[in-house]
C-alpha cells in the first residue's frame, strides 16, 4: 500500500508542475502579445504620419505649379471655361487634394494660412487611436 500512495502522490506532484509551467508560459505569452500589439499600434501611427507628409508634399507641388493663385482665399471649386483664373484652378486642385486627404487619412482636416512672409503654412490634423489628435505643420514657399 505504501507503494501505491507514493505513485499517486508523484502523479499529483507532476500534475502540479505541469499547471505551474502552463501558468508561467501563459504569463510570458501574454507579455509578448502586449509588446507585439504595442509595436503594431506604433507602426500604424507612423504610417499615418508618413501619409500626412506625402499629402503635404503633394499639395506643395500643386501650390508651386500655380504661384499666381491666392491660395488662402479660394472660390468654391467648379467648372470654368478657358482661360481659367489661377484661383479657379487652385480651387479645383484644393478640392481634388481634399478628397485624397479624406481617403488616405479618414477624419483628417487641413487648412492653409499665410505665415506673414511669402510662404504658406499647411496644417493637417488627424485622429489617432485612443482619441489623440496629431498635427503636422509645414511651411510652403510660394
Amino acid at each position: 500500500r505504501a507503494g501505491v500512495r507514493t505513485a499517486m502522490s508523484a502523479r499529483g506532484f507532476a500534475m502540479t508542475e505541469v499547471l505551474v509551467a502552463l501558468a508561467v508560459l501563459g504569463v510570458i505569452v501574454a507579455g509578448n502579445l502586449g509588446l507585439a500589439l504595442g509595436g503594431l499600434s506604433a507602426t500604424l501611427e507612423a504610417r499615418r504620419a508618413q501619409q500626412a507628409v506625402a499629402l503635404a508634399t503633394d499639395l506643395a507641388g500643386r501650390i508651386r505649379a500655380l504661384p499666381a493663385a491666392e491660395w488662402t482665399a479660394l472660390p468654391a471649386a467648379g467648372a470654368c471655361e478657358a482661360p481659367c483664373a489661377p484661383e479657379q484652378l487652385a480651387a479645383a486642385e484644393w478640392a481634388s487634394w481634399s478628397l485624397r486627404l479624406e481617403a488616405d487619412l479618414p477624419g483628417a482636416t487641413a487648412d492653409l494660412a499665410p505665415d506673414g512672409t511669402s510662404a504658406l503654412v499647411l496644417s493637417i490634423r488627424w485622429p489617432e487611436r485612443g482619441g489623440e489628435t496629431r498635427l503636422l505643420r509645414v511651411g510652403i514657399p510660394q
